[in-house]
């Protein structure tokens, strides 16, 4: 039997840190019979489970989330992000949705432990601002961060995305390219 090029899994359960490890053995059974190119989790999961998901799903290429914890993957002494399994080596994922971001840092693991996203959407900002955001996301990427990003998206408030964003990104004096389409602006560069 020929499956589509497109199967999703959508994950729509808390995937709670203890029971995980049953959903990668669910995962494995399914991978023994097709391949997984989407992935979606419509509830908050944290990072270093995220990462154990998609280590299993070596095919998935897209990959849509609601929200993203990283209470477990900081460490509390230093405020850094604890280092998990890598998954720059066999991971495919170029475009990653957010539903939700509620601090920067939520970003910036995603960009480092999938180095292969060119695409980057975000629907909301909570208690993050946008201006900020972008100036810093930018920053990161000019200094190599992540050398595939090169579309980022991303929903805010027309004041926000209007006049500091446009501010930010001319005071970068890089080629960057700004659109807005159906309330959202998307941000690209070569």
């Amino acid at each position: 039997m020929k499956f589509s090029e497109s199967i999703q899994l959508a994950i729509t359960r808390i995937i709670l840190d203890e029971y995980y490890h049953l959903l990668i053995m669910d995962i494995e059974t399914v991978l023994r019979v097709t391949q997984i190119h989407q992935l979606e989790i419509s509830k908050e999961v944290s990072i270093d489970i995220l990462i154990q998901i998609t280590n299993a799903l070596p095919q998935v290429t897209t990959m849509k989330l609601n929200s993203l914890s990283l209470d477990k993957a900081t460490d509390p002494e230093t405020d850094e992000l604890i280092v998990f399994p890598s998954t720059q080596s066999i991971n495919q994922i170029t475009k990653v949705y957010l539903e939700t971001v509620s601090a920067i840092k939520e970003i910036y693991s995603l960009i480092k432990k999938y180095p292969n996203m060119s695409y980057l959407k975000i629907n909301s900002f909570v208690n993050v601002e946008v201006d900020v955001f972008i100036r810093n996301i930018l920053k990161k990427i000019n200094r190599q961060f992540n050398p595939s990003l090169r579309l980022l998206c991303f929903r805010a408030r027309a004041t926000e995305s209007d006049v500091s964003m446009v501010h930010t990104v001319k005071k970068m004096k890089t080629n960057y390219t700004i659109n807005h389409v159906d309330g959202f602006t998307f941000l690209q560069w070569k």
